[in-house]
């Protein structure tokens, strides 16, 4: 068990992830569940393989690492927890969405992305995650 006191804890190391680190002030941890941390902004503790496996009340979250074998639970209080898990993109069901054509807005983003046209037909809906790629 380990006991760490910061101002921020953010959880998530993406893209969201990594930029509330860097514009957070004060000591800074950053966890991810992925194997590394790609990219850590300066200044910020980053721990890989960790996942917080419980948020309580004036900010106390534990984390669990898995390090080889060992595994490691952190006891971390927080001035501000930034929840930045990331999203993932899923269908929505509806009548005829197993039809030709009918594609999630990635799948439009690697199509143009590979320079193949892209046809719109007569109605068009977008339902998006990131709307900045459109």
């Amino acid at each position: 068990h380990t006991y760490r006191h910061v101002e921020t804890l953010v959880l998530g190391a993406g893209d969201a992830g990594r930029a509330a680190a860097a514009a957070a002030a004060g000591r800074t941890l950053l966890i991810d569940e992925q194997p590394v941390v790609l990219d850590p902004p300066p200044g910020v503790d980053a721990l890989a393989e960790t996942t917080a496996s419980g948020i309580y009340d004036d900010g106390y979250v534990v984390c669990y690492q898995r390090i080889g074998d060992a595994d490691v639970i952190h006891h971390v209080r927080a001035s501000r927890v930034v929840l930045a898990a990331g999203a993932h993109e899923r269908p929505i069901a509806f009548a005829g969405n197993d039809r030709p054509g009918v594609m999630l807005a990635s799948a439009v983003d690697n199509w143009v992305g590979l320079g193949i046209s892209v046809l719109l037909a007569i109605y068009l809906v977008l339902v998006l995650v990131k709307p900045e790629r459109f």
